[in-house]
């Protein structure tokens, strides 16, 4: 499988930006899901670099904690905005 680089927000294979294409051929969905397959298979647990699929759950983890995090900080703010409804709501 040709390198591939990132060029105008896409992914493309390295050299086919010419002048009949000039944002280049853009990796397909299949050539992505096989070079995801070839770096670390986790059901077969074997590929290529497993630090790759490593580093890539370490960012979800990181993602989801900051977004619970955040989704926290919402509910605080929104039972302290109810507050004085409900205490007005009981007088």
């Amino acid at each position: 499988m040709q390198a591939s680089m990132m060029y105008m927000g896409n992914w493309i294979y390295e050299g086919s930006v010419s002048e009949l294409v000039p944002k280049g051929v853009q990796i397909t969905m299949k050539d992505a899901i096989a070079l995801s397959y070839q770096r670390w298979s986790i059901q077969e647990n074997r590929g290529t670099r497993p630090d790759l699929y490593i580093e890539f759950e370490l960012q979800q983890q990181e993602q989801k904690q900051e977004k619970q995090k955040q989704e926290k900080q919402e509910k605080q703010i929104n039972i302290h905005r109810t507050l004085p409804f409900r205490i007005a709501a009981r007088l």
